[in-house]
């Protein structure tokens, strides 16, 4: 099975838990973690804009990346939210895993 981290950003913790709390009993996710106070520095139509946001990490697999990527563009409060997934290319074999055994379906 291949695993893939996604990384987004929330402007605030209640967005970002209840987004994680989406992702994870929709069995999208096996493991969701929310870094709060994160300063970001973009641009945003033109203009430099910095936020205070919250950084979620969310653990999932290939196979539910376009889900992932469904989920989120209908549940965030952003117009254009940010979803990035790199590849996890290897990890512990239990932690691996255990990935696997959260992320099936028929756990639903």
């Amino acid at each position: 099975m291949s695993f893939k981290l996604v990384l987004n950003t929330c402007p605030d913790l209640a967005s970002a838990h209840s987004l994680a709390e989406g992702l994870l009993e929709s069995n999208l996710a096996a493991c969701v973690n929310l870094i709060p106070n994160v300063v970001s520095l973009y641009k945003w139509q033109g203009q430099m804009e910095q936020s205070a946001e919250v950084q979620l990490f969310i653990k999932t697999s290939e196979r539910n990346w376009p889900e992932i990527q469904s989920y989120i563009s209908q549940n965030h409060p952003y117009d254009v939210p940010e979803v990035i997934a790199l590849d996890v290319s290897d990890g512990l074999p239990a932690y691996l895993s255990w990935l696997n055994d959260n992320l099936k379906k028929e756990n639903l």
